[in-house]
């Protein structure tokens, strides 16, 4: 499923984008992103599954990496948090 948005104007540094089905939803965003946008630009904004389940599987491994390496409470500590 993708989205499209017209950018409706820049202010001070921020996008602002218009939905171009409905146009009560409106996005800000840093125009540090797409820094050769223009008034008038229209923006796809899509789900990509195979880029979100390559994110998870990275931030499920870092996670199995840092349990790995601390030490595990034993049944019965005390963590102090």
């Amino acid at each position: 499923m993708s989205q499209q948005f017209v950018v409706d104007r820049i202010e001070n540094q921020t996008i602002i984008l218009i939905s171009q089905t409905d146009d009560s939803i409106h996005i800000e965003i840093p125009i540090a992103l797409f820094l050769e946008v223009r008034e008038g630009d229209v923006l796809t904004l899509r789900r990509d599954d195979s880029a979100t389940q390559s994110a998870l599987n990275e931030a499920q491994s870092r996670l199995d990496r840092l349990k790995s390496a601390s030490p595990q409470p034993s049944k019965g500590d005390i963590i102090d948090l």
